[in-house]
């Protein structure tokens, strides 16, 4: 075996094996009273605790993204500022036109960006995830877990809500 292959070889081997360690690692969770770390879930059954966690994840996932479209957003806006600074500053026709173009440039990304960024209330499904750890916790006959059903439902319809709002 040659010098060169060798070192692709070990991170070919360690990659293998960190997809095959992948999925069983992610199913390793952690029931806890106030779950907050990635592993961390709240009492109750496996598939509650998969639901809650997918439908977290998500959110947070959503959240990230929203966060960083804002943030683009801002960015663009303030490049807008500039352009419109450097205009009245301009002195040739030529000039002026240059910024204007790079002007019109940054409208295509910034129109695209905001008719990605979600409308409304984003933080319903925190309260979703919150009312569905209430009722995974609840002692059998109570309300809260007879409203798990409807709970569930909810939290699988937010799961799927923020990852649309992720992608």
């Amino acid at each position: 075996m040659s010098e060169r292959r060798a070192p692709l070889l070990s991170i070919l081997s360690i990659l293998s094996v960190l997809v095959a360690a992948g999925p069983a690692a992610a199913e390793e969770l952690r029931a806890v009273p106030h779950p907050a770390a990635h592993d961390e879930v709240p009492e109750g059954s496996r598939d509650d605790q998969l639901l809650w966690k997918a439908a977290r994840d998500a959110t947070v996932e959503a959240m990230r993204q929203i966060a960083l479209v804002n943030q683009a957003l801002y960015e663009l806006r303030y490049a807008r500022l500039d352009l419109d600074q450097l205009g009245t500053e301009a002195a040739r026709a030529e000039d002026t036109a240059k910024l204007r173009a790079l002007r019109a440039r940054l409208d295509e990304p910034a129109a695209a960006l905001e008719a990605v960024v979600p409308r409304g209330p984003s933080g319903r499904c925190r309260y979703v995830l919150l009312h569905l750890e209430q009722s995974m916790g609840a002692e059998p006959g109570t309300d809260a877990a007879k409203r798990l059903p409807d709970e569930r439902a909810a939290a699988r319809a937010c799961e799927q809500e923020m990852a649309r709002v992720a992608d």
